[in-house]
């Protein structure tokens, strides 16, 4: 059995949980057996239930029932994808005697773990300090963890049209700060094209976006929540507007043109990173930004096909939709070293 040991809130949001459970479903996928550990929030809970994948509630600092259940469960490895993994956590998997997995994201922290996966592309993040040996290391944008669809969506050439155009909000699972609505209202002004608004299921401003969309006097909107074809979508899209935090991976691959309206810190210089990249435009904090610039700047890389073109072609050679493949297959290996 491979233990999931991940991390999920209303404050952090759904990605940590998302990429995780897309990697699970792959080892299901080739027979593998899996669990998940994860702190109580029902969008997330729901989803494994919705899967008929087993889990268990628990805080993330409750380290000695965690140690409890570990000693309890044949597990091959631990995989654990935390927001800011702490050594404390990873000693206890280390005391437990488990092959662990460290599916990180910020680095610049100690570490124990046997197999070590960071996707960043942002060099600072990919600094760390090793307690004990040196892990197997599989760092930059070629480890993405993206579901299915993406691979064949990476393969298919993306076309762009004069006249007709789509833009596509997204702004993650959660969107706690709202910045969607201010989207929306940036996006009135914006003519002769389809806006997509979409949510994720742990979306907090239901009541504030139903009001809007009873207000609103424009048929070129069409809203959804909680998609499961968000990649295809984003493939046939324009114009992707997104926090820039797991959605700049899958923009990337399938080379959907993007403005980053951040909501964290580490949203912002993730993409940054992609802007200097040539893949999105790292306009400014959602909330902060003046409407009147994100209207603007929507208007003006719409008109600038030529920028679209290039920003779709740096993405896709950025992130190819395999990487999931890819760490399956290091995880698995190091599970059988270890039961040898």
């Amino acid at each position: 059995m491979f233990i999931f040991w991940v991390e999920v809130s209303l404050q952090i949001g759904m990605g940590h949980f998302v990429e995780s459970l897309d990697l699970a479903q792959y080892l299901l996928d080739l027979r593998e057996s899996v669990h998940f550990i994860l702190n109580p929030y029902p969008p997330a809970c729901s989803e494994l239930h919705k899967r008929k994948i087993s889990f268990t509630e628990c805080d993330i600092d409750a380290l000695d029932e965690i140690s409890l259940f570990l000693r309890k469960k044949k597990s091959k490895c631990v995989i654990i994808n935390h927001r800011s993994v702490s050594l404390n956590s990873l000693r206890v998997l280390n005391h437990e005697d488990q092959t662990v997995v460290l599916i990180d994201q910020f680095g610049g922290k100690r570490v124990i773990c046997d197999l070590l996966i960071n996707r960043s592309i942002v060099p600072e993040w990919l600094k760390y300090d090793f307690v004990g040996h040196q892990p197997i290391c599989r760092f930059g944008g070629d480890y993405a963890i993206l579901d299915n669809t993406y691979e064949a969506l990476h393969e298919r050439e993306k076309a762009f049209l004069e006249n007709e155009n789509t833009v596509l909000v997204s702004m993650g699972g959660v969107d706690r700060t709202g910045a969607t609505l201010r989207i929306i209202d940036a996006m009135k002004s914006v003519g002769n094209v389809s806006k997509e608004i979409i949510t994720g299921s742990g979306f907090p401003h239901n009541a504030k976006l139903l009001r809007m969309r009873e207000n609103l006097n424009n048929s070129s909107f069409t809203f959804f929540q909680g998609v499961d074809d968000l990649g295809k979508r984003m493939s046939k899209a324009d114009i992707v507007i997104s926090a820039g935090g797991n959605t700049i991976y899958e923009m990337a691959c399938v080379g959907a043109p993007g403005i980053i309206l951040w909501e964290d810190e580490h949203e912002y210089i993730q993409g940054k990173a992609f802007a200097e990249k040539g893949v999105v435009k790292c306009l400014g904090n959602g909330i902060t930004t003046p409407v009147k610039v994100i209207s603007n700047s929507i208007k003006a890389l719409l008109k600038d096909i030529d920028r679209r073109k290039y920003m779709s072609q740096c993405g896709r050679k950025m992130v190819d939709g395999h990487g999931k493949n890819r760490i399956a297959n290091e995880i698995i290996k190091l599970a059988e070293r270890t039961l040898d």
